[in-house]
């Protein structure tokens, strides 16, 4: 499959240390399965992404918080096809849209030590389906709420070389 995926946002400056954002973007991703007949589609996945937000310097280089809002919807989503009991064949029919707010606190411990916290509230439902049963259902492998912690080092040894280690809990 072959595609543009366009990209825009802006960032406005109201005042100092206070930048407010929005971006659109979208995205496609082929979809590499075959349909009931054995056909391999080819029409992909569809994405288009809308986000606003804030992000704020509360003590300058040394601790920043940005808040934002997002929906994201997929379109040509495989979906197991209603005719096959099995559910080994697929068909494009579904759409699922996810929206939900992030938010991040960011701080310089040392010149040389950053420590990021990060908490995702997402509801991703399926918003079509070839199983009508299916749609307003939640995604099953999307968590609800998702806690992040991450850390990294900057190496005195060989500057522009960082570790990190990070943890995540959904």
């Amino acid at each position: 499959s072959r595609g543009v995926s366009p990209r825009i946002g802006v960032v406005w400056t109201p005042v100092p240390d206070t930048d407010v954002f929005a971006n659109v973007s979208t995205g496609f991703s082929p979809n590499l399965f075959s349909d009931s007949a054995g056909k391999l589609f080819d029409t992909p996945e569809k994405s288009r992404q809308f986000e606003a937000g804030v992000r704020r310097e509360l003590v300058p280089d040394q601790l920043r918080v940005t808040a934002s809002v997002f929906t994201i919807t997929k379109r040509n989503v495989q979906t197991p096809d209603p005719s096959d009991p099995t559910g080994n064949r697929s068909v494009l029919t579904g759409e699922q849209r996810s929206d939900g707010l992030e938010v991040e606190l960011v701080g310089a411990l040392s010149p040389r030590w950053d420590v990021s916290l990060g908490y995702a509230l997402t509801n991703a439902r399926t918003t079509r389906h070839s199983d009508p049963a299916q749609k307003g259902l939640d995604l099953v492998d999307v968590p609800r709420h998702h806690l992040t912690l991450w850390t990294k080092y900057k190496l005195p040894s060989h500057p522009g070389l960082w570790v990190g280690y990070g943890m995540a809990h959904a």
